[in-house]
């Protein structure tokens, strides 16, 4: 577009390129569509809003992959362990080889397992019968083995130990989508309306929560459960968190009703921007949390936290578990405003100069017809018969 404009310019006679207009009307359309989502995602509202619940049923208490103190993470005891404690908790869902849900967080098993290799690669036999967890894992020893658990297993025995439990389900990909809304559909326990639910699914991005919104309107499910996008600090590279907390890209595409945020983001000024989340229907939530009675007096609004159980980890000073894939370094939180303010300049900077620059390569070359025209006659005595021979002449 540059270079076509700068050809433009020093035509002394309007020799505007087609090419120009092109590009120039292209980039005004791209501008303008990039502005128009942007604009319709700071828009998006839930469309149920999630503060009818009475007060007291607030906060829900999820525990970070169950109760890591009594068992290893995202098993069938750590869960259980959970609500005997009188909390709900937090596991995280990948898929087998064979499309089979289990309770396991790590792309790989080297961490909980001692053997390398990706989890999506193993098969339901290899879960089911080969594969045992370390009984030291991060450096804490459990004194025995434990296996990998299914997820229908779980929630089956979750609910037929209390029909009123509840369960946060990170769930890391979109593969088994169907399967675990059904799951969680016919798990026995208790359906309730969004605003007392105690189910979420949570992702890290929105591409699987479409598919989970999806599988849930195709199961013709009465499931008002929380959609959430967890938005984890140093997640979004060189754009960064507010970008995304800003503009609601994440949450638009993904038509989630609920926001979470790691401890280091409600403790920056973009709590405000958190807030105008809540004021707009959408549940809201917290992780990276230690102390629940503290948090609840620090943070009074919030639908559901995900605390933190024991033990905590020497290498992370924020006590977040290991296998995070941030390197054991303590979480924390840098905002990046400029960004937005950049991204924003630059689209509407971009309409502006391409649409005067349209309208000048268009002008100019439609001034170049007319002077064509006016000196044909003159031209013709010459013999160019041709614009081509009418530019040489």
């Amino acid at each position: 577009l540059i270079r076509s404009c700068r050809k433009m310019a020093r035509c002394k006679y309007g020799c505007a390129s087609i090419t120009c207009i092109v590009c120039a009307v292209f980039w005004f359309i791209t501008c303008l569509t990039l502005l128009c989502i942007i604009y319709a995602a700071q828009s998006y509202r839930p469309e149920i809003s999630c503060y009818d619940a009475k007060a007291e049923t607030r906060p829900i208490i999820y525990l970070h992959r169950g109760n890591a103190t009594f068992a290893q993470e995202n098993t069938q005891d750590a869960a259980l362990r959970g609500i005997a404690a009188s909390y709900w908790s937090e596991i995280d869902v990948s898929t087998s080889s064979d499309g089979t849900p289990y309770l396991f967080h790590d792309a790989n098993i080297q961490r909980m397992t001692g053997i390398n290799a990706e989890f999506a690669s193993l098969s339901n036999e290899e879960l089911d019968n080969e594969l045992l967890l370390s009984p030291v894992i991060d450096g804490f020893d459990y004194n025995e083995t434990r296996r990998i658990p299914r997820l229908e297993t779980v929630m089956q025995l979750m609910c037929s130990v209390n029909n009123n439990s509840g369960a946060m389900l990170d769930v890391k990909d979109e593969d088994s989508a169907e399967t675990v809304v059904n799951i969680v559909r016919n798990s026995g326990c208790t359906t309730r309306p969004l605003s007392d639910t105690n189910f979420i699914f949570a992702v890290g991005h929105p591409t699987p929560m479409r598919a989970y919104k999806k599988a849930m309107k195709n199961a013709d499910a009465d499931m008002d459960v929380i959609t959430s996008v967890f938005l984890h600090p140093g997640a979004y590279g060189a754009v960064g968190l507010h970008f995304f907390l800003r503009t609601r890209l994440l949450h638009w595409w993904g038509k989630a009703n609920g926001v979470s945020a790691h401890r280091t983001v409600w403790d920056s000024q973009d709590a405000e921007l958190l807030h105008r989340y809540e004021e707009d229907g959408f549940c809201s939530g917290i992780y990276g949390v230690e102390n629940a009675q503290e948090e609840i007096e620090k943070y009074p609004s919030l639908v559901y936290m995900n605390l933190d159980e024991k033990p905590y980890f020497s290498e992370n000073a924020d006590g977040q578990f290991g296998g995070d894939g941030w390197n054991g370094e303590a979480v924390t939180y840098e905002r990046k405003p400029a960004v937005y303010a950049i991204v924003m300049t630059m689209l509407w900077l971009g309409i502006v100069l391409c649409g005067v620059c349209s309208y000048a390569a268009y002008y100019l070359r439609k001034s170049k017809h007319s002077e064509f025209a006016n000196l044909q006659p003159a031209f013709s005595k010459l013999g160019a018969t041709s614009t081509t021979e009418m530019v040489s002449v």
